[in-house]
């Protein structure tokens, strides 16, 4: 176990809950700001370039202009991250390789993006290759790739 003073030298402080994946992390703060530290090549860090940092850096918004606030929840998934903001709306960002950013774009998100489709969402959760939220009326969506029936889509 290793202590990442570099937070505390940053002044990186309150952090509250912290989400991995095998190459990036993800820290949220107690005042709603997330940071990213890690492998960068799909743009999962969410700041704008796909350059890799070694020490936490603040993740962006939208216009990369200053940071994301506001936020209730993080998760790293494979090569993309996502947001969960207290208004109930969900940032992504990173690689869409299987479409695990909701999105039929094709090309990788180096800024976290609004996605217009999830509303209300007051849970999220990004696996290997697929999102899944639940909304604030109990049901649970997820997109993605289905391998083994992971979205609920019976293919297995």
């Amino acid at each position: 176990v290793i202590r990442i003073n570099d937070l505390k030298e940053l002044e990186i402080e309150n952090i509250v809950r912290v989400s991995e994946n095998t190459d990036h992390a993800l820290f949220l703060s107690k005042d709603g700001r997330g940071y990213s530290i890690g492998n960068n090549s799909k743009g999962q860090l969410g700041i704008g370039t796909t350059v890799d940092q070694d020490r936490p850096i603040a993740i962006r918004n939208t216009a990369g202009n200053t940071e994301l606030t506001n936020i209730k929840q993080l998760t790293a998934g494979n090569e993309f991250s996502m947001a969960l903001c207290k208004d109930g709306k969900v940032y992504v960002w990173g690689s869409n390789n299987n479409y695990k950013l909701a999105s039929m774009q094709t090309t990788n998100n180096v800024l976290p993006q609004l996605n217009n489709k999830i509303e209300n969402a007051m849970f999220i959760d990004a696996g290997v290759e697929n999102g899944t939220f639940i909304n604030n009326d109990g049901f649970v969506y997820s997109w993605g790739l289905g391998t083994y029936g992971v979205i609920g889509n019976h293919q297995c």
